[in-house]
């Protein structure tokens, strides 16, 4: 097994169905819960270790927080949409006030 000094970056295309995730930092992997409580520790930019199985070898390499720059949160009003009612007050409750035109 590599050091953390000698790891790869890992990136979605480095892994493979069936691989196994054993660690994130010090944080073991045994749930989908797990996995999901450790990766909501970290935001865009910040690098973990990450220690997996695959094809029956241990690795370690070294994980990149990035931000999906696919996703993109807009209002209703700016896709060219009309939000209902309903909608409009959900979001004044929520945000306090209204982000979009009435």
């Amino acid at each position: 097994m590599r050091t953390p000094s000698s790891a790869a970056r890992f990136t979605r295309q480095d892994s493979d169905r069936g691989d196994q995730v054993l660690a994130i930092d010090r944080l073991k992997i045994q749930s989908m819960e797990q996995w999901e409580k450790a990766i909501d520790r970290y935001s865009p930019g910040d690098t973990a270790t990450i220690r997996y199985i695959q094809r029956g070898i241990e690795r370690l390499a070294e994980l990149d927080f990035d931000e999906d720059p696919q996703l993109q949160i807009v209002t209703m009003e700016s896709a060219g949409l009309s939000p209902s009612s309903a909608q409009r007050q959900f979001r004044r409750d929520w945000l306090g006030a209204d982000t979009g035109s009435d």
